[in-house]
């Protein structure tokens, strides 16, 4: 039961956990999903997989309660964005999750970088 479920997420995390690489910020502040930067670092097999799902209602869904919790100044808190983290600090991504960081502004870095920092303590309670 719980292995079946966390292979299951973290088979989610690894392939859809790049939507934070494509996170980017207006200059009014407010942060949103760019498609072209989450399809364009990809695998071209993964690519074509990602540019399918990238138009089904359940990935819009999520984008869109993602941005909704950043843009009102919280970071997402639950076991997909724990289960990112896990993924990136194991395959050594994670310094390119810090760099989209620094490219965002203060504001909604901060949100980033809060929400980075919420996942790595509770990550550390799964090692």
């Amino acid at each position: 039961g719980c292995g079946v479920s966390r292979a299951f997420l973290k088979a989610q995390a690894l392939l859809f956990g790049g939507y934070r690489d494509a996170l980017q910020s207006t200059k009014e502040g407010d942060i949103h999903f760019s498609e072209e930067l989450f399809l364009d670092h990809k695998s071209q097999s993964l690519k074509q997989f990602l540019q399918s799902a990238v138009h089904l209602q359940l990935f819009k869904q999520f984008i869109d309660a993602r941005l909704d919790i950043l843009n009102k100044g919280k970071g997402p808190d639950d076991l997909f964005e724990e289960e990112i983290i896990k993924c990136e600090t194991t395959a050594g991504k994670g310094r390119s999750y810090q760099q989209m960081v620094g490219n965002l502004k203060k504001g909604g870095g901060a949100i980033i970088l809060n929400m980075k920092s919420k996942a790595n303590v509770r990550a550390k309670g799964f090692t």
